[in-house]
């Protein structure tokens, strides 16, 4: 059980990307996909997925390197992330009949990434039982 919580933040990175992509990729039928608590959520849940994604990539990487992220790192890092949120829409135009890429799920995905790398640029609590 120790080895697995050695790598705790690597695997619930893996499980994030694994619940985007599943999430981002399924085919909504009927009225699913209209549904919203609020106008906006849906931008909200992007950047809050998007955000989720860098945080625990960025934790994943200070796991297992015990360093503290350099500015050079975390912006690489928001690459990825900002990256994969590009890749996933455009599988969810090209693969999907229910879903379409959206300049404003970018624009969301891209907030939550720049959210988590400002984040972890100006605070370091979460380092203290990682390093």
């Amino acid at each position: 059980m120790d080895k697995i919580l050695k790598f705790k933040f690597r695997l619930a990175f893996i499980f994030w990307v694994l619940g985007i992509t599943t999430l981002s990729l399924a085919q909504l039928e009927g009225d699913l996909r209209y549904i919203e608590l609020f106008a906006g959520f849906d931008k909200l849940v992007h950047a809050s997925f998007y955000f989720g994604f860098t945080f625990l990539l960025s934790l994943g990487f200070v796991e297992y390197k015990r360093v503290v992220l350099t500015v050079n790192q975390l912006i690489l890092i928001g690459i990825l992330a900002a990256s994969y949120g590009l890749f996933i829409e455009y599988l969810q135009q090209e693969l999907t009949t229910s879903r379409q890429a959206e300049f404003y799920d970018i624009l969301a995905n891209l907030t939550g990434t720049l959210f988590a790398v400002l984040f972890l640029k100006y605070t370091s609590w979460y380092y203290r039982h990682l390093i």
